[in-house]
């Protein structure tokens, strides 16, 4: 028998600084010693972008680069 998502227990929600409460689909893979809580919202678009680029072992200088070509930018401060 197929189970749905929500029968399984896979809905979870959380609290978006914007958007209010929102639901997702939780992880289906359980384990007793880690966590697949959501520990942050994604970012909204143009929100952190040196930041996100950093994680993707991308240099400053590319960051600075794409932004000023119209490529990336960065709304963090409005």
């Amino acid at each position: 028998m197929l189970y749905t998502v929500r029968q399984q227990g896979l809905v979870t929600s959380y609290q978006h600084p914007r958007s209010g409460t929102v639901k997702v689909i939780a992880s289906a893979v359980r384990h007793s010693e880690i966590s697949a809580a959501i520990h942050r919202p994604a970012p909204l678009v143009g929100r952190h972008p040196r930041e996100i680029l950093r994680e993707f072992d991308h240099s400053d200088a590319e960051s600075c680069a794409w932004m000023a070509s119209g490529v990336a930018y960065d709304d963090s401060d409005v």
